[in-house]
């Protein structure tokens, strides 16, 4: 029996491939495959650093400087923050595409 994985590179292309031993290669590939609530979380935090920084370039001169600063500080430290996600969620990504590359035999898009 075989197992089936895609790697979407991105909306229209996915390549596929195909993993024999379903209890070592799949199973693994499926355990070094980014979670879920990681690439949710990244969604989540770009949908308010979009917003914050909307907020920040409304504000102008409309508002106090400290609150314009305290938008800013937060909206830096949440930006460090999505990048330390992103870079972990990319080096997740790339390690599962890595190992299905070696493992798995490639089918086509």
């Amino acid at each position: 029996e075989t197992y089936s994985v895609s790697i979407s590179d991105s909306p229209t292309t996915t390549r596929r491939y195909q993993c024999s031993s379903p209890s070592y290669d799949y199973n693994q590939a499926q355990a070094l495959l980014p979670s879920a609530s990681l690439q949710q979380k990244l969604e989540d935090d770009f949908a308010q650093l979009n917003s914050d920084l909307a907020q920040l370039n409304k504000m102008g001169g409309q508002s106090s400087t400290n609150n314009y600063n305290a938008l800013l500080d937060t909206y830096n430290a949440q930006s460090a923050t999505f990048e330390a996600d992103k870079k972990q969620y990319d080096s997740e990504w790339q390690a599962y595409e890595n190992y299905i590359k070696a493992h798995c035999t490639y089918l086509g898009n």
